[in-house]
């Protein structure tokens, strides 16, 4: 990344978390001046296609306005910066978001440079999207193999474009395994930040990288836990994690969702798409690990828009607190099954020792083994369901619960027979269980005194 913009985000990240006026205190005021001086006296905005940037820009110079006779112009070129900047993340989200179909990609396009005459007919005929969104690549990957195509076969050239070149290299910048998007808020304002997690062979230690709140480490804490007893992680596994923050006035429990969803990806060896935020906590409901609702959820959308992101996976439980149809995608989620279910549908699940996993693992290579089509995992209450669909024979829908438990047992369409009897199969212990009585006598008193106290 320029050195330059590097030190201007941090600017930006050291003034995000104090109230305005910026200039009514001496930090506020030096943070203020330079960030003017660097954006506006030296134009280092003309070298800015960081859309997290150009927003925090613009509602910085919306609060508090530095002299508009003397910089008109570069106030009006940031603008029309961020507008261009924002269709272009607009349509690179749509390009890798399974969501988005093909008309809306095509009017998505259609803002960046007109289309050729048929252009829509040919994309939607061609199965490239669908493939291009199946494969297991970080998302600037996907995006520029998709360029490529556009490019090649549709003779749609977008590469050409300073605009889009500048934003794909930002959205480079901003990727990274383990790195993940995570939602908090403070005593007066919700931010997004950057949580980097890093698993290494240890004894099951969780330990913080930075200076941070001991509500983080513990977010962080239940959210390996979680991912332990569903097997995702071994017992001996230390979790290292790093967070973009240094403000007290920060804290909660609200990180755990987004702690575990960077685990999860360090175990794939993929990237979580920066267009994606979380927030949420983990906690035990019973026996079971489940996604607990937060507080100022709506704040946090509010900064996840403001940081970029298309898409954000709340609880469940918060759902109910949206009202309208806000202009980001809402995800729901109430286990670690669901939420990485709908992360990456097309994708196999990590592998696991669970029993859900394990199920989950056999049904797959059963399908794969037989040529028979099986559905993307379906989230449902408490597991998933999947869809079995060969040529010649109905389909059937299988439920795999977080239990481990499944449902059909049985069936009368004698090809499923042999699958289920597999799925039954590993229900049943791998070492038989004897039931062994019998009594012996214990003649040492002083044995004998101490299995009284017993």
């Amino acid at each position: 990344m320029d050195d330059q913009i590097a030190r201007l985000d941090w600017l930006l990240s050291r003034i995000q978390p104090l109230d305005p006026p910026y200039q009514g205190s001496a930090e506020g005021k030096e943070l203020y001046q330079e960030i003017c001086n660097r954006v506006l006296m030296d134009q280092l905005y003309v070298r800015i296609w960081s859309e997290p940037t150009l927003n925090q820009l613009e509602q910085l110079f919306q609060t508090e306005k530095p002299d508009e006779e003397l910089f008109e112009t570069e106030l009006e070129e940031i603008r029309k910066r961020t507008i261009a900047v924002t269709e272009i993340n607009d349509c690179f989200f749509g390009i890798i978001d399974s969501n988005t179909t093909t008309e809306t990609l095509c009017e998505l396009l259609a803002t960046i440079q007109c289309l050729p005459d048929g252009f829509s007919n040919r994309l939607d005929a061609s199965d490239r999207l669908q493939e291009i969104r199946n494969q297991d690549r970080c998302t600037s990957e996907k995006v520029e193999w998709f360029l490529e195509f556009l490019k090649d076969d549709l003779s749609l050239d977008l590469t050409v474009k300073d605009s889009v070149k500048g934003v794909l290299a930002s959205l480079k910048s901003r990727e990274a395994i383990g790195k993940v998007n995570a939602l908090l808020v403070g005593t007066t304002k919700a931010i997004a930040v950057s949580l980097h997690i890093k698993i290494q062979p240890g004894t099951g230690q969780v330990s913080c990288q930075v200076n941070g709140s001991e509500d983080f480490k513990a977010a962080v804490g239940r959210a390996r836990s979680a991912m332990r007893d569903r097997v995702y992680l071994s017992g001996s596994e230390d979790v290292l994690y790093t967070l973009h923050l240094t403000d007290a006035r920060y804290q909660g429990s609200s990180l755990a969702l987004a702690a575990a969803v960077a685990m999860h990806d360090v175990k794939l060896n993929l990237a979580t798409d920066p267009y994606t935020a979380f927030t949420g906590d983990i906690d035990l409901d019973g026996q079971a690990w489940t996604i607990k609702p937060v507080g100022s959820v709506i704040q946090k959308i509010a900064a996840a828009k403001q940081a970029g992101c298309r898409r954000v996976f709340i609880p469940r439980l918060n759902c109910a607190e949206i009202t309208g149809s806000p202009d980001i995608n809402i995800c729901g989620v109430d286990s670690l099954i669901d939420i990485f279910v709908q992360m990456r549908p097309n994708r196999q699940l990590l592998p696991s020792e669970s029993l859900q996993g394990r199920k989950v693992t056999a049904l797959q290579q059963y399908c794969m083994n037989h040529g028979w089509d099986l559905s993307a995992p379906q989230p449902i209450q408490a597991g998933i369901q999947c869809s079995i669909v060969p040529l010649e024979i109905p389909p059937l829908k299988v439920q795999i619960y977080n239990s481990g438990a499944h449902t059909l047992n049985t069936t009368s369409q004698n090809e499923y027979i042999e699958l289920l009897s597999l799925l039954n199969a590993i229900d049943q212990p791998g070492t038989p269980v004897r039931s062994i009585n019998q009594a012996l006598t214990v003649q040492n008193s002083e044995v004998i005194l101490k299995l009284v106290e017993i």
